[in-house]
């Protein structure tokens, strides 16, 4: 998490011909970006949206429950916000509209709900700490994987989690990364250790240990570096359309289309 960090922020979006370029000032502790090229900055309670062009389009914020933990953007038109401290999930539309179904994870025996994801079909991921295991909030049926240190012999402390292409992705900087059905039955792990947080973009996950940034080929199971990341940036965030990148010899982020 990149706390009290003023950034100059440094868009550049490729077009088929022409570079455009925007500047913006902020303050954030962290950020992440959608398939759309929307940008979201966190700060505290607060979240600014900026569109590709650079240009700030909503800010959203809810003084009542506290601090933004985490937040899944993966879904633009319903972006999850995870308040941990107020055991609470919000969910806004594109505009960033708090719609009416949140979550008060209190009134479900949920509270020690410790990470928080999106998953198909409007469902939710929670990774319960009080029973070690992930719970996957659905419209028609609730799954749950019970403890997940007794089926798996493991002592589970996970620090980040994301859904891709019916895939629960667990993180888990001791362990590596744990994979797990879209019925949270257990697949595979993955020895990538030593880890906070990654993005999955097609059949590869992309990652920073130790200041260099990695991608992993999930079919051939090959660990490469990419150079051209590892030289300047503290961070990079990645999707299919977009790179989010972070330096640290300018403190500037860009946006790349590609």
């Amino acid at each position: 998490m990149l706390k009290f960090f003023l950034l100059f922020i440094f868009l550049i979006f490729f077009y088929t011909k022409n570079l455009n370029q925007k500047c913006i000032y902020e303050k954030f502790d962290f950020a992440d970006i959608d398939n759309q090229g929307n940008s979201y900055f966190v700060k505290n309670d607060q979240i600014k949206k900026y569109n590709i062009k650079g240009e700030l389009i909503k800010v959203f914020s809810n003084k009542k429950l506290g601090s933004i933990s985490s937040i899944d953007v993966s879904n633009p038109l319903r972006i999850l916000l995870f308040y941990k401290d107020q055991s609470a999930v919000l969910f806004l539309d594109s505009q960033l509209s708090e719609q009416s179904d949140k979550l008060d994870l209190n009134l479900i025996n949920l509270e020690q709900s410790v990470l928080a994801c999106t998953s198909v079909n409007n469902s939710v991921w929670l990774f319960n700490k009080q029973n070690c295991e992930l719970v996957r909030l659905d419209k028609n049926k609730n799954i749950n994987t019970g403890n997940l240190n007794t089926l798996l012999s493991i002592d589970l402390n996970p620090s980040f989690m994301l859904e891709f292409n019916n895939y629960l992705y667990l993180n888990d900087p001791n362990i590596g990364i744990i994979l797990f059905d879209i019925f949270g039955a257990y697949f595979k792990t993955l020895p990538i250790k030593s880890i906070n947080k990654f993005n999955v973009v097609g059949n590869k996950i992309y990652y920073k240990k130790e200041n260099k940034f990695y991608s992993y080929e999930l079919k051939n199971y090959e660990t490469e570096e990419i150079e051209e990341f590892s030289k300047y940036q503290i961070e990079m965030l990645i999707t299919e359309n977009f790179q989010l990148r972070i330096y640290n010899d300018s403190t500037c982020i860009s946006l790349r289309k590609y």
